[in-house]
């Protein structure tokens, strides 16, 4: 555990969130895990506010455009600023939601590597702050592009944690299947998630093969339902 205290320094990346926090890895990545017996049955995104209570286990879910969640009032800022009046409007936003996934900046193959990881980094920082001052649970967002992005992304994300998965809009492309493909391959080796919780559909031969080696290694997939869910029904791992 590292201390996270400046002294008389100015704050400039959300130390004080990180005091009692554990972090891991060359980039300091706060750790994030999730152990527990009950899963969500329905995935929320930030934007559907009317959507996060919709059942006694909804989760909420950032996969969406930054633009959606990462402004000049968004949490990170309002954290790094320590803008009460924001951070009270964001506990007032959260208040009764048992489940929350790490929320998604991007981390394209495109972007710079430096701003990747920043990406990852503040991820984890939000969830830190919204597990300590929301009361809610946070799940693990596992978030990886190309071979590149394994150099970070995996760091933070505790052994053997239930992870969230978005497959949105990743199942088009013959190339985004096979880095969905890598990436579970080396999640498997790096963490071995005990659950995936997915997001977004696919159609049901593609899901064989992404999620073969998932299967094969006894690693449950659950689909709770979501507004973006209209193909498959199919939990593998557990029955209804």
């Amino acid at each position: 555990m590292k201390n996270r205290k400046r002294g008389l320094l100015p704050d400039t990346f959300g130390a004080y969130v990180l005091n009692n926090a554990l972090v891991t890895g060359k980039y300091d990545m706060p750790v994030i895990g999730y152990f527990g017996n009950q899963l969500p049955d329905y995935l929320a995104l930030y934007s559907n506010i009317q959507d996060y209570r919709k059942t006694h286990n909804t989760c909420v879910t950032f996969f969406q455009y930054d633009k959606q969640f990462d402004s000049i009032k968004g949490l990170w800022n309002a954290i790094l600023h320590k803008n009460e009046k924001l951070l009270n409007s964001y506990k007032e936003r959260f208040e009764g939601v048992k489940f929350i996934v790490c929320p998604d900046y991007s981390i394209t193959g495109d972007m710079p590597l430096a701003m990747q990881i920043f990406n990852s980094y503040r991820s984890k920082v939000v969830a830190i702050w919204l597990r300590d001052n929301c009361g809610c649970t946070i799940i693990p967002n596992l978030r990886f592009n190309n071979q590149k992005s394994y150099d970070y992304c995996f760091d933070g994300i505790a052994y053997k944690s239930i992870v969230c998965l978005s497959i949105l809009g990743l199942c088009a492309k013959p190339v985004d299947v096979q880095n969905l493909i890598n990436g579970l391959h080396e999640s498997i080796i790096r963490i071995r998630p005990s659950a995936i919780i997915l997001f977004g559909e696919c159609t049901e031969k593609k899901f064989n093969t992404i999620f073969k080696e998932c299967i094969k290694e006894g690693i449950p997939i659950y689909c709770p339902e979501s507004r973006n869910k209209n193909f498959w029904r199919e939990h593998y791992g557990i029955t209804k």
